[in-house]
């Protein structure tokens, strides 16, 4: 049998109060172990756990009124698509197209052949010496050099103290050639060369002009200075110099000749304004030192397959005359005529490899100078560059790097299976560490076609 708990339940005494029941509106209760008492009419039916209704939602009614409010009932959620949902969608589609434009360029990469050349380390200590001779007179298998010529110029105002007569040559460049015969002609000092309207300079110092190469004229760049003083001598760009002194000899006189591609400056005769001698001696070697460092600094940006030693640079300065600046003060200048001697590179670093006995058979070298490598000339201000050898040690650090066929190798691998990598990577005497990755990684044989697969030569470490 079910007992009926709730029929037990009976309100609290009331005999005070007026006898009529008074009905109460039913709430859930809060908290389930408590018990709801109301008042029950007396004809109420019976009451048990099976005919209790639901509850419905109610507003709390307002303070001057007892009626409750019913509310409409909640509607039921299905799903969302409002805005959030929306952006969810297009971060999902954002993600998708990412990560198959991430698999793409994965897809696409080339195969890798990552290359570490031989090197060794040379440490100078300048007891070594070594002789270089100029490439047009040099016998083979010595190291030799060419030269190339550049002038700059550089200026600077000293307050003035007066006025001085002046009288300079003027000075420039010219470059001589030799189309009369395939061995060398050397012009002794002093040389004259005259413009078309019989004009004269001379070259200070001896020179040699190399032989021609088949029709090519052999030729030389030299410093020529007037033959006098004077503003005439001050020229333009000159198409034709000839050598009077080989008048006697027809084909010489007609095949030996130079020309210039720049202006020739300098040249004054006149009162100038004056310096005070010590200023001016400092301003003059504040302009050298600047013109050095402006030389060395353009060596630095060099590129190529020559080697340039800055201190076996020759320059050779000429004074140009003062002049008035316009706040009163005196212009000094100086003209620099810089002649360069290039080594060839690979014979560079292959002399070097000589002096310690490294074997180098049939390998392309170059090398990579210190940070504190430098060379000193033996009597180089008195040295005639290129007709003088050049004799000179060396100091510092400095690396030879063995040179590798990037396109060889990649040839070499084209087509070949992973596990032969080794055995052809073996086979480049400049080689000295190699990895390889093969894409796509699944593949386990390198392209077919060599320009598919990426060779990169890593710079070896070099001493700081």
């Amino acid at each position: 049998m079910v007992t009926d708990y709730f029929q037990d339940i009976v309100p609290p005494d009331n005999s005070s109060r007026s006898s009529a029941p008074i009905k109460l509106p039913i709430t859930p209760a809060p908290v389930a172990q408590e018990t709801t008492h109301e008042t029950e009419a007396p004809d109420a039916p019976e009451k048990s756990i099976r005919n209790i209704d639901a509850p419905q939602r109610r507003l709390p009614a307002p303070a001057n009124t007892g009626t409750p409010i019913n509310l409409p009932p909640k509607p039921r959620r299905t799903g969302s698509t409002g805005p959030s949902s929306r952006w969810w969608l297009w971060i999902i589609a954002l993600i998708l197209i990412l990560a198959v434009v991430a698999l793409a360029l994965f897809m696409l990469r080339k195969t890798t052949v990552t290359v570490t050349p031989r090197s060794h380390t040379i440490v100078f200590d300048q007891t070594a010496q070594f002789t270089a001779y100029p490439a047009a007179t040099a016998a083979t298998g010595t190291l030799t050099y060419t030269l190339t010529t550049t002038d700059m110029q550089d200026s600077e105002v000293v307050p003035a103290t007066g006025t001085q007569h002046v009288e300079t040559k003027a000075s420039g460049s010219i470059t001589v050639y030799n189309d009369y015969s395939t061995s060398p002609v050397k012009l002794i000092k002093n040389t004259r060369f005259a413009t078309p309207n019989g004009l004269i300079f001379r070259t200070p110092d001896d020179i040699v002009v190399p032989g021609k190469v088949g029709t090519t004229p052999g030729h030389v760049t030299v410093t020529v200075v007037a033959d006098q003083a004077g503003q005439q001598y001050d020229i333009g760009p000159t198409p034709r110099f000839t050598v009077p002194g080989l008048q006697n000899v027809p084909a010489m006189y007609s095949n030996i000749y130079a020309q210039s591609n720049a202006s020739t400056t300098g040249g004054f005769v006149g009162d100038q304004p004056a310096a005070d001698p010590s200023a001016a001696q400092k301003a003059i070697a504040d302009i050298r030192g600047r013109i050095e460092q402006k030389i060395r600094e353009s060596l630095k940006v060099q590129s190529g397959s020559t080697i340039v030693l800055p201190d076996l640079i020759q320059i050779t300065y000429q004074d140009q005359p003062p002049a008035k600046d316009q706040s009163g003060g005196v212009v000094l200048a100086e003209q620099a005529h810089v002649v360069i001697p290039q080594f060839d590179e690979q014979s560079f670093a292959q002399t070097l490899a000589q002096s310690i006995g490294t074997d180098t058979t049939g390998a392309t070298l170059s090398f990579v100078p210190g940070k504190d490598f430098v060379a000193a000339a033996n009597n180089i201000a008195s040295t005639t560059l290129g007709t003088d050898p050049i004799q000179f040690s060396l100091a510092g650090t400095g690396t030879l790097v063995w040179q590798v066929d990037a396109g060889a190798l990649a040839q070499a691998l084209a087509g070949k299976d992973q596990s032969a990598f080794s055995t052809i990577e073996s086979g480049f005497s400049g080689v000295q560490e190699a990895h390889a990755r093969i894409e796509p990684f699944w593949k386990t044989t390198f392209p077919t076609n060599p320009t598919d697969i990426k060779v990169v030569i890593q710079a070896p470490a070099t001493p700081q």
